[in-house]
């Protein structure tokens, strides 16, 4: 069952991805001095999300052939709709509380549901990544466009 909800969330970054490519189309990739625009970004974060996908998938390959081929339709009803509906709380949660704090619940209840990692890596995962995230984003890049959240 992890198997399928593994295709399950190759399947939706997948599409999350392309729909942010062509989401941006209309926008300049450079502005007039030269400098990076709107669309930089998002494309460049869409394609190693592409790439990092397709590697991904052939990893999962191998163990496709050994997947139980009896799986009981309602119990992959669920484990789809848990991980759509993680997504779509997410996205919601981000209004809220902010990207980044979004994003480190996220994390954690994807890598302690999902990968079955223990509580004691998922903390410092979930706080360490969009903690340096935050870094990277607000001091080297000087991009200060995330939600912030109604508490922030």
């Amino acid at each position: 069952m992890v198997l399928i909800g593994r295709l399950v969330i190759l399947a939706f970054t997948v599409s999350f991805s392309i729909v942010a490519i062509f989401n941006t189309k209309k926008l300049a990739m450079f502005d007039a001095q030269g400098l990076p625009s709107a669309r930089l970004w998002p494309v460049i974060c869409s394609v190693l999300v592409l790439i990092l996908s397709a590697i991904n998938l052939a990893e999962l390959f191998p163990q496709m052939k050994t997947i139980d081929r009896s799986v009981d339709s309602k119990k992959l009803v669920r484990v789809a709709l848990f991980y759509v509906l993680l997504f779509v709380f997410s996205v919601f949660l981000c209004n809220i509380l902010g990207f980044f704090t979004s994003m480190a619940i996220f994390l954690f209840i994807s890598l302690l549901l999902w990968n079955g990692i223990p509580w004691a890596r998922c903390i410092p995962v979930s706080i360490g990544l969009p903690a340096v995230m935050w870094f990277i984003c607000s001091f080297i890049l000087k991009m200060a466009q995330f939600p912030r959240g109604l508490f922030l």
